[in-house]
């Protein structure tokens, strides 16, 4: 559920094409590998794997381990998570903007495409950072082409096993349709509620920096002391 990188590149800010500069990796559990991607913009870390629940005995889908899962067992399998001893995990919220449950639009509401991005974070890290679109622009009009390519998940990031295709939203559904529950569309960019019992894929985040890395200062001042204590070690003959 992570992804390898040198750890002195790890120590730094990553920009990769139009992914923002305050993307960060968090080596959570010190292994060298990358476990979560900080928003620092939002103060918000997604999970570096995206599809990290596949084959975990949460996955309840109809096709065995792929992700796939029903919303109680997606909100369960966040709720469940501990990387390196790090839990508190949940499916990404949104604000219900207007008038309680969808307000359907072309751009700028809750529901619907080219959401407003403030209120919704799937949607943040799909347009914003990834900068990825919608299949259809906020006139109305519908983008030709095929999904993955011209429209959707075009690009995913530094993040592994990102699904073009759909995610469940943590944000319960406040509207007398039930059961159904909020959902995003990275196959087309649509957020919109959905049946509970709908299998779709879950991706944890986490609110806060869940592993803040040393300041460049501070690694140095370490690496400083830890050589001045071979050198005294090795003029001693230990």
């Amino acid at each position: 559920m992570t992804r390898r990188l040198p750890w002195a590149l790890a120590l730094t800010s990553i920009t990769f094409g139009a992914i923002a500069a305050d993307l960060q990796p968090r080596d959570i559990d010190g292994n060298g590998t990358v476990d979560a991607w900080y928003d620092a913009g939002r103060d918000l870390s997604w999970l570096a794997n995206a599809n990290a629940a596949a084959g975990s005995p949460f996955d309840n889908g109809s096709q065995g381990n792929d992700g796939r899962m029903t919303l109680n067992a997606a909100l369960s399998w966040a709720a469940w998570l501990n990387v390196g001893g790090v839990t508190g995990w949940r499916l990404p919220g949104l604000q219900d903007l207007g008038t309680p449950g969808c307000n359907g639009a072309y751009g700028g509401t809750d529901c619907g495409y080219n959401v407003d991005t403030a209120s919704s974070e799937m949607a943040h890290v799909f347009h914003d950072i990834l900068g990825n679109l919608s299949q259809y622009d906020t006139n109305g009009q519908l983008r030709p082409g095929t999904s993955g390519v011209d429209f959707g998940l075009v690009n995913s990031g530094p993040f592994v096993n990102l699904k073009n295709d759909a995610y469940w939203l943590g944000t319960p559904y406040a509207t007398p349709i039930t059961p159904s529950g909020w959902s995003f569309f990275t196959v087309n960019g649509r957020q919109m509620p959905f049946a509970h019992s709908a299998e779709m894929y879950a991706w944890a985040v986490h609110a806060g920096d869940v592993a803040p890395v040393p300041e460049p200062a501070t690694a140095l001042m370490l690496a400083g002391g830890l050589a001045a204590l071979a050198w005294r070690r090795r003029s001693a003959g230990v």
